[in-house]
């Protein structure tokens, strides 16, 4: 996939890594939507870096591990590198480690957690801590933790014990996560990391950035044809913006068709309003793209105070567009 558009943002990213470079561990939180190019970013910021890294992402399941996360994150550091080594940088705090990656026991046994469980976690949050510390004086890493607003209780108060405290060590973490799809406890603590951290909003391609996105996906003649149209109507979200320009460059479908994943995007924050947001929205699907207080007020049997509270959480939650109709 081509990379498009983000130039400022990958900057920031990659400023970032000059800095850890110079000798002092950083933060950078990655804020957008669902499909916006966080990923995508994140892995050109990867590729671009040349540091070591290991990549971990949370799961919307609730059968997995806590700190799973940072499990896999930790597991793909280590790949590669000469066992050795890995021993070596693993032996001051093996126990520990083991309790989440068992191939670093190294003959030792698995730490037993003590009977006070805060106590174990801050054995294990200061054994990560120091493990990183020696990877990082190995050589530079990057630690990325996609799909934040996923993630466990734990996999969020280890990265804020990794990221409050002062480490000069060669070292970056960048968390990736939905804005829109966080809960209360998890916009607080990110909100909490972004105050002593890097943080990055990604919102959507301007019109140029489409119209090279589109080019890439159907040529430079359908993008000259068509890419005004796709920002039009995707505003700028690349994900939506390739599945259209691919939509509408196939002559066997309709050139004002929806691509699925735009209903897929829309069912899902419908889903996150409250019964009678969403049933103003149904109501307000069938009116055009003018919402007219009064008369759905009438059709919903509500009162034009309510009418106004469900559009506030329908704007809030992206289903519908603030601003005055022309």
């Amino acid at each position: 996939m081509v990379f498009v558009g983000r130039t400022r943002a990958l900057s920031r990213l990659l400023a970032a890594v000059e800095e850890a470079a110079a000798g002092r561990a950083r933060l950078v939180l990655v804020g957008g939507e669902a499909g916006i190019g966080k990923t995508t970013l994140l892995g050109e910021a990867a590729t671009r870096s040349g540091l070591r890294v290991g990549w971990g992402t949370c799961a919307d399941a609730e059968r997995l591990p806590a700190l799973w996360p940072w499990t896999t994150a930790l597991r793909g550091l280590v790949t590669g590198l000469d066992p050795a080594a890995v021993d070596a940088m693993a032996s001051p705090d093996s126990a520990e480690l083991a309790r989440l990656l068992p191939e670093l026991a190294a003959g030792a046994a698995v730490a037993e957690a003590p009977g006070d469980a805060e106590d174990a976690r801050l054995r294990l949050f200061d054994a990560v801590a120091r493990f990183l510390e020696r990877l990082a004086r190995h050589a530079p890493v990057l630690v990325v933790l996609d799909d934040l607003q996923w993630a466990d209780e734990s996999t969020l108060a280890l990265l804020r014990f990794v990221a409050r405290a002062y480490r000069p060590v060669p070292l970056v973490v960048v968390g990736a996560y939905r804005h829109d799809e966080l809960g209360p406890g998890t916009g607080r603590v990110l909100a909490e990391l972004a105050r002593g951290g890097e943080a990055v909003q990604l919102g959507g391609l301007s019109a140029g950035e489409v119209s090279e996105l589109v080019a890439g996906a159907i040529g430079d003649a359908g993008a000259e044809r068509w890419a005004a149209e796709v920002h039009r109507r995707s505003a700028g979200h690349p994900f939506l913006a390739r599945q259209l320009a691919e939509l509408i460059a196939d002559p066997a479908r309709q050139s004002d068709a929806v691509p699925p994943v735009a209903h897929e995007l829309v069912a899902r924050r419908v889903d996150r309003l409250s019964p009678g947001a969403r049933a103003l929205v149904e109501a307000a699907a069938l009116a055009g793209t003018a919402l007219l207080p009064d008369v759905l007020a009438e059709v919903c049997g509500i009162s034009t105070a309510a009418v106004a509270s469900a559009v506030e959480e329908g704007v809030r939650e992206g289903v519908l567009v603030g601003g005055t109709p022309e």
